[in-house]
């Protein structure tokens, strides 16, 4: 056999070796979204008619919306609920969206340049209209047009078979990022994340496993009780440590090295 015929062989063994591997894939990847296209389905469609009944309905509260440690931007309102397709002929990444909009420009002040860099790109990263104007060589004021965009992005990790939610711009520049299984997918979870997005008292973070609930959190105490780890009554005695004896302590154990 010559070189170019081995060559050759070991080519057409690597491309057969692909495709079955990529077949395998393609399956797998079938599977896991025939799992969660009705997921998809039911989100897409809850929040469909949610953002058309927030829309008629047309909800009077006002948040604030915190750009930094020192701009925050109050009495903004909700408006304009929908839902948008990344693809519209596929459900596999859709967004829930609305505007916070305040009734009038805003003007933020920064006094030295490097400042006024940051907060420049702080608000072209998040979409806010501005203009800026020098009044001296230190002073800058930032005309701010307070109209942002909150996201909750649904997209399908077909790989890991999980509904990724990313939300941005809630009430502030920052992002949060969500896993949920298929199974935890339901009427429940988006009845709270939508209590969630109207500031009414929710689960919303426990649902999404960033915070413990009161119902499991009595659980663990009762635990720890149980277990002889805390009192009764949930307090841990401290005992007062006498200082010379505790530095002496640390001598005798930095000699013994």
């Amino acid at each position: 056999m010559s070189l170019l015929d081995d060559l050759k062989k070991q080519a057409q063994n690597k491309n057969v070796q692909a495709t079955g591997i990529d077949k395998k894939t393609l399956q797998k990847n079938e599977h896991n979204w025939h799992i969660l296209a009705p997921k998809f389905h039911t989100i897409y469609n809850y929040y469909k008619e949610l953002a058309e009944n927030l829309n008629i309905l047309s909800p009077e509260d006002r948040i604030s919306y915190q750009l930094s440690k020192t701009v925050t931007f109050n009495n903004l309102k909700k408006q304009e609920f929908r839902v948008a397709k990344t693809d519209p002929q596929s459900l596999r990444v859709f967004a829930f969206r609305y505007d916070l909009v305040g009734d009038r420009d805003i003007q933020v002040t920064v006094n030295n340049l490097p400042m006024a860099e940051k907060m420049r790109n702080m608000l072209s990263e998040r979409g806010f209209r501005f203009v800026d104007k020098m009044e001296s060589q230190t002073r800058i004021v930032f005309t701010v047009n307070p109209k942002i965009t909150v996201n909750f992005e649904y997209s399908a990790d077909i790989e890991n078979c999980l509904a990724v939610l990313k939300i941005d711009n809630f009430d502030g520049a920052w992002s949060q990022m969500v896993r949920y299984s298929p199974e935890s997918i339901n009427e429940g979870l988006l009845d709270e994340t939508a209590k969630y997005i109207l500031g009414k008292p929710n689960k919303f973070q426990e649902l999404s496993g960033n915070r413990v609930s009161e119902d499991m959190r009595e659980k663990l105490r009762a635990k720890l009780v149980k277990d002889g780890k805390i009192p009764k009554d949930g307090k841990i005695e401290q005992k007062p440590v006498d200082k010379l004896e505790s530095t002496s302590i640390r001598l005798k154990n930095l000699f013994k090295k």
